[in-house]
């Protein structure tokens, strides 16, 4: 295969998913995965609702199709602001990959898809540090001053995440 006969989007899949699976090795490896045991119980839990949500989505009929939705974005959004960026990333790309995988869809479809996740959260996880969210995986310390930085993460996460699947 000739580079000038590659369409642009196998281009924009390859940096898309070469970036995310970068930060989805870098940031739990930076990071650590340490905030997990200081609570365990919740964080498989909502492992557990994480692939639930990427193995189940909600179809929605629009127009002439239906558009399948997932509510994992939700349960990965809580892991990174319960337990940061690492432990985040790594539950969010592992529930996608074994989703995407069962379905038996392409390997670099099921690649891309959780390189996004890893983006959205590295993007949306700066977001929290940069607002003075106090550092995940601590006691709950979140107080009424923490919500502005909290919501802005999540603004950030779902956009990052919605643009580069629209982009596609």
């Amino acid at each position: 295969m000739r580079l000038h006969s590659i369409r642009p989007i196998h281009w924009y899949v390859a940096v898309v998913s070469a970036t995310g699976l970068a930060l989805a090795v870098a940031l739990p490896a930076t990071q650590g995965l340490t905030h997990i045991e200081s609570a365990p119980g919740q964080f498989w839990l909502f492992v557990a609702f994480l692939v639930l949500g990427e193995m189940v989505p909600v179809k929605v009929p629009r127009s002439n199709e239906d558009v399948e939705i997932s509510t994992a974005a939700t349960f990965g959004f809580a892991l990174l602001v319960a337990f940061g960026p690492g432990p985040a990333a790594l539950a969010h790309g592992l529930a996608t990959l074994v989703a995407d995988l069962s379905r038996r869809k392409p390997w670099w479809k099921a690649g891309f898809n959780a390189s996004q996740y890893a983006i959205s959260v590295a993007v949306a996880g700066s977001v929290l540090a940069l607002t003075g969210v106090p550092h995940a995986g601590m006691p709950p310390a979140f107080g009424p001053a923490d919500i502005p930085g909290i919501m802005a993460a999540g603004a950030v996460f779902f956009l990052v995440n919605h643009t580069l699947t629209q982009a596609a």
